[in-house]
């Protein structure tokens, strides 16, 4: 059902490309170390 929101929401949106790259950005970025998210050091 989500995902007939989704395109309902977005059927008029003239950057169908574009949609799907802000969609991956935060995706690609780099990765962050285990030990930066738990609190060590780096």
């Amino acid at each position: 059902m989500d995902e007939f929101v989704f395109r309902f929401n977005r059927r008029k949106s003239g950057s169908h490309g574009l949609l799907f790259y802000r969609l991956m950005q935060p995706v690609a970025t780099t990765p962050t170390p285990a030990k930066l998210i738990v609190g060590g050091t780096p």
